[in-house]
């Protein structure tokens, strides 16, 4: 293709010109990877700068015959200048930095940097079953998806084009089996529809990203997908997750807010690139093997969680939320966790300080959520907290003052002292 009708192709209005792509056999390149989300490093009133989702230009697809490249140039552009650009790094990577809710840890002074979109929090597990609306058939069209579809990039061995990145967010869908014929798409946005199943995306090999957030889809069921690195599939119906969510280079998996109650063995050789996980507002009780080695972030708040020590294991963990379970002690905690700052604990059963011993051996334990627990009602709460647990600079999103440190190493001095001294009537 000459560089005058690749011109007009991105230039055009309303009708853009079709693509016809060359097929030339090549050697695919190495696969595409998403770049982890950053680790703790920024302040709590700091406010993240979200970027646009990236991928790298690559020849990893698989090439097209010519009746699939027929097809695909039918796709429309309407305007390509507006379009998101997508960088490659050196290794072969892509950064892909809009990870939705995605939430970074506090700094060297314990501090949270928050999204500028506001994690939105899980609501309350209902037991009742939720009774659906009926919702008349909206098949998916290629009408619609003309109007959803942008990104044009070079695909198979770098002469041939298609469009890669579909939005069919708030449409109202509810069959998308016609996605199966459009193999190239890498970025996918099917959420707030009534989407019922994902077996559509089967046939995508080349997919990086999907999000299916806010529909009725009841079982992932996804074949293993070799690219797949970013799932999404929040407020659904979800109650297995056993099969579904085990991808070669997955690394950023959210499942809140769905109906799940037992998660399966996480095993460290199956999620060896996984660095976030979210699974809030379930209904999980007890969690047996959770072996991920590189999970930076972990959110299980809301839950029916009744322990912690499942997390002895957790080496490389950063941020963990576990708010509004059943948490009664925090044993499985250790020196080994050495790059935890961040722990919510919050609205849970904790009844004594000494509940709280086990974190002690956080080195690097910064900022500590516990309020809404049964020893937060204490008076001397704050003191008696930074006593047993001397690395905290915040402490229910305040900041720990000198004098309050003072006065904890004061109240650790006087109980040494007491140690020493004899019982009373010993001494005439």
């Amino acid at each position: 293709m000459s560089e005058t009708e690749l011109q007009e192709v991105a230039d055009g209005d309303e009708a853009s010109e079709k693509v016809n792509p060359v097929e030339v056999p090549v050697a695919k390149e190495k696969s595409e990877i998403i770049e982890e989300p950053e680790s703790t490093s920024e302040v709590l009133d700091k406010e993240t700068r979200i970027k646009e989702p990236e991928v790298e230009e690559d020849s990893k697809e698989p090439e097209v015959d010519s009746k699939e490249t027929e097809e695909d140039s039918k796709e429309t552009v309407e305007d390509s200048k507006g379009t998101e650009e997508i960088k490659g790094t050196e290794e072969g990577k892509i950064e892909l930095d809009r990870l939705e809710d995605s939430t970074d840890v506090g700094d060297q002074n314990g501090k949270i940097k928050e999204d500028e979109v506001v994690e939105q929090v899980a609501k309350p597990v209902e037991e009742e079953e939720e009774i659906l609306e009926e919702v008349p058939d909206n098949i998916l069209s290629e009408e619609v998806i003309k109007e959803g579809i942008s990104l044009l990039r070079r695909i198979g061995n770098g002469l041939a084009y298609s469009f890669i990145k579909l939005d069919l967010s708030n449409r109202k869908i509810t069959d998308i089996s016609i996605l199966e014929r459009y193999v190239h798409l890498r970025i996918v946005n099917v959420s707030n529809n009534y989407l019922t199943d994902l077996k559509a995306f089967n046939t995508l090999t080349d997919l990086l990203q999907l999000t299916a957030n806010k529909n009725r889809i009841a079982s992932i069921m996804l074949e293993p997908c070799p690219f797949l690195q970013y799932i999404s599939i929040n407020n659904n119906r979800i109650k297995d997750v056993s099969e579904g969510i085990s991808h070669p280079l997955i690394r950023y998996i959210d499942l809140s807010n769905n109906k799940i109650k037992e998660l399966p063995p996480f095993d460290g050789s199956e999620f060896q690139h996984l660095t976030v996980l979210k699974i809030e507002g379930n209904r999980i009780e007890n969690i047996e093997t959770f072996n991920i080695p590189n999970l930076k972030i972990l959110h299980l708040g809301q839950n029916k969680i009744i322990c912690t020590e499942w997390v002895l294991d957790l080496v490389n963990l950063e941020e963990l939320k576990l708010n509004s379970n059943l948490i009664e002690t925090t044993s499985g905690f250790n020196a080994e966790m050495k790059k935890l700052k961040y722990v919510d604990l919050r609205d849970n059963r904790i009844a004594q300080y000494f509940d709280l011993t086990q974190m002690s051996t956080l080195p690097q334990l910064k900022t500590l959520m516990l309020s809404e627990n049964p020893i937060a009602t204490d008076d001397e709460f704050r003191i008696e907290v930074l006593n047993v647990l001397k690395t905290l600079t915040v402490l229910d999103e305040e900041e720990v003052t000198d004098e309050e440190q003072a006065d904890a190493r004061d109240l650790a001095r006087q109980r040494r002292n007491s140690e020493l001294l004899p019982p009373e009537g010993i001494l005439s």
